[in-house]
């Protein structure tokens, strides 16, 4: 503690006053390092980072929604329900679209807050013990979490999480310390962000219930003591429930799951992806690009991994006996959790290998942490009286180097993940249309399918050029009427589209060396076949006199002007049809349509 003297000369009456500012004790000096390296390097490679896949479509439907809008905010993305990130995306994307270092700000300032209340709530659980700092590490270096949240969308749902889940689990213990009704309502609150956020916030009334078991009283008591606080949370959590499945359509897939293919998975998301890299393994990313799964460890890695797992919980049983028991408990209720979702929603699709995905279990790297110091630490008695300090010397070095290595490990592990995860061929495509856009304004973009590094195909329809670039402050125009249209390579490079293939053609026309005349009645044009999805539709004409025309293609109508000479007209159409219908305005000069080919454009 510093106390600094601050003497005030305005009146000689005035009494001398001192303003004491609190400094961080040697241990929050050290959880401040512990945290700092970590983070530095996963800012260094966020200064490298870029948006894909959802990131794109989420920016989109926030520049055309509104933070009024309740259909927008509660919108059923994907099987989430979650007004908070969309309110997020929505706020970002109106200050400045499609600037990743914008649109990551706010999560890395609640990454932080994240770490500090994860900090403040071990401390009000143990107190100040430097033995805090090995679970404190394991989070704030953990390269699952810091590996994933490189991906903006997820991380819109991970860090608002975690500091949510922080936060109750910090006013909770708070709650059961004092009795204060403020730190249960505050508790309440922000159970309420974290379910703005992601649905595993469910979880919480779960994690809440079992810290309120591990700090003494045991489960009668944790629940006969509190009973209208937990009816509390089970009416907030049937809320949720009602609003969560009135609006989310459940994932129907055929695929059938065996037993074998649940016990791979959690064999491959609780050992391979969770345990093994947060005790310090270092592991590596998958050879595919801009995925977040990680590699298949080595046999042997797989075996380091399952025993260290093994020597952590049959550890923390010899040391915490029944309180380590109900810790352990915790951990495989939560775990099972995450497993039972992956299983349901994503393994039909993938299969067991989704398991290697660290976004999937991601959430439950902090749990892991707070069960373990649980497990081998003994907390705070109800008066606020400290446990007794680590034994023997040698134990503390011990703990020191344990520390160390399981750090030094983490990092190797984000530093391999991270790159990854930058999505470089992503910012490659935007930057260089940018830049090819800018060079020629007001370009008419054909909207087609970008590669999957940049939206995959998962997303069909939706993974379209205007999702990707339509945010761009020298936007193309897509799809218009025009003489050129163009369309982008898989490197982003605009390129002319020359004809067309899968053609319709327009039968020929009765008027010969004019085809089909165009004038103020309606003109009939045949097509050799039937035309369906979206397609190109190239006209080729000429008039002596410029003026408007109208042109109907199934559902789908123009009103433009022809120019006067010979032209080429190109219109994209999404209808269904088999003949055009062309009508100029009454009085107009006769034009001349010499020829019609539809079809998917060709660069």
């Amino acid at each position: 503690m510093t106390t600094l003297e601050h003497r005030t000369g305005r009146h000689k009456n005035v009494r001398e006053r001192s303003l004491t500012i609190p400094l961080p004790s040697r241990l929050g000096l050290a959880a401040m390092v512990i945290a700092g390296v970590p983070f530095g390097i996963h800012l260094w490679f966020l200064a490298g980072g870029f948006f894909v896949h959802d990131d794109f479509l989420i920016t989109y439907l926030a520049a055309q929604g509104s933070p009024l809008d309740v259909g927008y905010l509660f919108q059923n993305y994907n099987g989430h329900i979650a007004p908070g990130l969309f309110l997020t995306a929505w706020i970002v994307t109106a200050v400045a679209p499609l600037n990743f270092a914008v649109a990551m700000a706010p999560l890395v300032v609640a990454h932080l807050a994240a770490l500090v209340v994860f900090w403040r709530l071990l401390v009000r659980c143990f107190g100040p013990r430097a033995a805090l700092l090995l679970p404190f590490g394991v989070v704030a270096a953990s390269p699952v979490i810091l590996a994933s949240t490189m991906w903006w969308a997820y991380a819109m749902q991970l860090l608002p999480l975690l500091l949510a889940m922080f936060s109750a689990l910090y006013c909770h213990v708070g709650y059961l310390r004092t009795g204060r009704r403020r730190d249960a309502i505050l508790t309440l609150v922000w159970t309420v962000v974290g379910m703005a956020f992601f649905e595993k916030a469910a979880l919480f009334v779960g994690l809440l219930f079992g810290v309120t078991v591990l700090l003494g009283p045991g489960i009668a008591r944790a629940w006969l003591a509190h009973r209208k606080l937990w009816l509390v949370h089970l009416g907030l959590l049937a809320v949720y429930a009602v609003v969560y499945f009135g609006l989310a359509t459940a994932p129907v897939h055929e695929t059938e799951i065996s037993g074998a293919q649940v016990v791979e998975l959690t064999r491959l998301m609780v050992v391979d992806t969770l345990f093994t890299p947060t005790l310090g393994f270092p592991v590596a990313g998958s050879v595919f690009e801009g995925s977040p799964a990680l590699a298949e460890p080595v046999a042997a890695l797989k075996l380091l991994g399952g025993l260290a797992a093994l020597a952590l919980v049959v550890g923390g049983l010899l040391v915490g006996r029944g309180r380590a028991g109900w810790a352990w408990t915790l951990l495989a209720g939560y775990l099972a959790v995450d497993v039972v979702l992956v299983a349901l929603a994503r393994m039909p699709l993938i299969g067991p290998m989704i398991g290697l995905d660290i976004r999937y279990i991601a959430d439950a790297v902090p749990v892991l942490a707070l069960c373990a110091a649980f497990a081998y630490l003994t907390p705070l008695g109800a008066d606020g009286t400290r446990p007794a300090r680590i034994p023997g010397r040698s134990l503390r070095v011990g703990l020191v180097a344990l520390t160390a290595v399981v750090l030094a490990g983490a990092t190797v592990s984000t530093v391999r993940l991270s790159p990854n995860l930058q999505f470089a061929a992503s910012r490659t495509y935007v930057e260089t249309a940018g830049a090819a856009l800018r060079q020629q304004p007001g370009m008419v973009v054909y909207d087609s399918i970008v590669p999957s590094n940049v939206m995959i195909h998962w997303f069909g329809d939706q993974g379209r050029t205007s999702r990707v670039l339509g945010l761009l402050p020298d936007a193309p125009r897509f799809d218009e009427p025009t003489a050129a249209i163009f369309m982008l390579d898989g490197q982003g490079r605009p390129q002319e589209v020359k004809g067309v293939v899968n053609a319709v053609v327009g039968k020929p026309g009765p008027v010969p060396e004019c085809g089909y005349p165009v004038t103020d009645q309606t003109t009939l044009v045949p097509l050799s076949g039937p035309v369906k999805g979206k397609r190109l539709i190239r006209l080729e004409y000429f008039t002596s006199a410029a003026g408007p025309v109208t042109i109907n293609a199934g559902q789908t109508s123009f009103t433009l002007p022809l120019q006067e000479g010979v032209h080429l007209l190109q219109l994209v159409t999404d209808a269904e049809f088999d003949r055009i219908d062309l009508r100029r305005a009454p009085g107009a000069t006769t034009a001349c349509l010499v020829g019609v080919i539809i079809g998917e454009p060709l660069v």
